[in-house]
């Protein structure tokens, strides 16, 4: 069973099924709807602003 969030975003970003199986847990995508321009962002290259509790 395919999840309803997968479901609805996979008709807007050609080959998110095959995207979404690349991308690590924390992992980022991010998608211009105008552009059609993806970009993943790797957890590794996210800053934490915020103090982080546990």
């Amino acid at each position: 069973m395919i999840p309803q969030d997968v479901k609805y975003i996979s008709r807007m970003i050609p080959e998110f099924e095959r995207l979404n199986k690349e991308l690590q847990r924390y992992d980022v995508l991010e998608y211009d709807h105008y552009s059609n321009e993806l970009k993943i962002i790797r957890a590794s290259e996210i800053n934490r602003r915020t103090k982080h509790y546990g």
